[in-house]
């Protein structure tokens, strides 16, 4: 059984739950802290529901993933934001069922042609490297193209970091960093 409507409408349960939940500024410690204090202080202990979504809470509560390299995924919200400011854009809540639905398969071919353009860049086009550096014209074969731009930029940056300077050792090459005092 979920937590009643009377709860969520009458009291701040929901105001704090998402408080703690949807949260940057939390640590997996002080939200199960938080979670318990919550429970107490609306009688909630033997509710078989929030017992069973507070087992899983690793895999869905942030503050138990914030650390981890998410490799440029968008939050769930921030996708949903966006396909709303999409469709935003070109329904009207005034519209009839038929103008809806052509509307909708105009957005829809709009966002799957853009996706298809998208699509055909990564795939077929490569971006301009910026240095001499070996290194980065290995990472655009290995990264995706927006991967590979946040690589790009590091690589540029250590590129400024070295002088012309370098000598051949054996089978490596020794470089002489720029003094940063």
């Amino acid at each position: 059984m979920n937590v009643g409507a009377h709860l969520c409408n009458s009291t701040d349960f929901k105001q704090r739950i998402c408080d703690i939940v949807w949260t940057d500024d939390i640590t997996p410690e002080g939200f199960e802290q938080a979670w318990e204090v919550l429970i107490e202080d609306f009688d909630l202990q033997e509710n078989s529901w929030l017992d069973d979504i507070f087992e899983l809470r690793d895999s869905w509560i942030p503050a138990y993933y914030r650390f981890e390299d998410m490799s440029g995924l968008m939050r769930t919200t921030s996708r949903s934001e966006s396909e709303n400011h999409f469709f935003g854009q070109v329904f009207n809540p005034k519209a009839t069922l038929v103008e809806f639905l052509t509307n909708y398969e105009t957005a829809i071919e709009a966002q799957r042609h853009t996706n298809m353009k998208n699509d055909h860049d990564t795939r077929y086009t490569n971006p301009s490297l910026k240095t001499d550096f070996v290194l980065e014209e290995q990472a655009m074969m290995i990264y995706t193209k927006i991967i590979f731009l946040d690589v790009q930029s590091e690589i540029v940056a250590i590129g400024q970091c070295i002088n012309a300077k370098f000598e051949e050792v054996e089978d490596f090459v020794k470089f002489y960093v720029k003094d940063f005092e």
